[in-house]
């Protein structure tokens, strides 16, 4: 299993850990604790640590930057990877992407198996605490739950189906509707269907 956001948060909060375990480093150098084992005799040494204990400092945390930089970077390609390779279904409502992946925020689920199985979004759309209705019929009882592939599929065919319905339905009423004029002067044979000139 590759990267997921999951590790991005870990390695965020790490990053927010050690920042904290700076400002104590700091603290306790400054004070009694860290400055009795220099006192009195190395406190041009402890004063000498205190100035590069900083540039040290920022120096370990933009590695780690840059790191957490890498981390989404390779979190987005996979996330694209995922997509690309995922399976075609019916057009997620808030994203508007049909395509959904078998694992990450991607993922095709229902907001609920009994009332609303068919309305279907990707994980990663609904799952944060902002959506508290079905945004298609407004049932409340908000309980995702992941769809099946074989569902899935099923429901991106009847879907299609009823999208190539529409366009043949569309292309007959064109035909329908397109008629040939005749040029001024002339007029329509009711019999052959052909323009004739107007007989005086």
């Amino acid at each position: 299993m590759g990267l997921t956001e999951e590790d991005y948060l870990n390695y965020v909060y790490k990053i927010r850990e050690k920042k904290r375990e700076h400002r104590r480093e700091i603290e306790i150098h400054k004070g009694y604790h860290g400055r009795k084992a220099y006192y009195p005799f190395k406190l041009d040494e402890w004063e000498k640590i205190g100035k590069e204990m900083p540039k040290k400092q920022a120096a370990e945390l933009k590695e780690m930057d840059n790191k957490l930089k890498e981390l989404r970077i390779k979190i987005d390609e996979r996330n694209k990877k995922l997509m690309e390779a995922g399976r075609e279904g019916p057009q997620c409502p808030i994203c508007l992407e049909d395509k959904y992946a078998e694992e990450g925020p991607s993922v095709a689920v229902s907001f609920n198996k009994t009332k609303c199985k068919k309305h279907i979004y990707h994980e990663g759309c609904v799952n944060d605490g902002r959506l508290k209705l079905c945004p298609l019929c407004r049932n409340d009882k908000k309980k995702l739950t992941r769809v099946d592939k074989k569902l899935l599929y099923k429901l991106s065919r009847l879907s299609g189906n009823s999208n190539s319905k529409t366009k043949k339905s569309s292309n007959n009423s064109s035909n329908k509707t397109k008629r040939k004029r005749c040029p001024n002067g002339t007029r329509k044979n009711k019999i052959n269907g052909q323009c004739e000139k107007k007989s005086t």
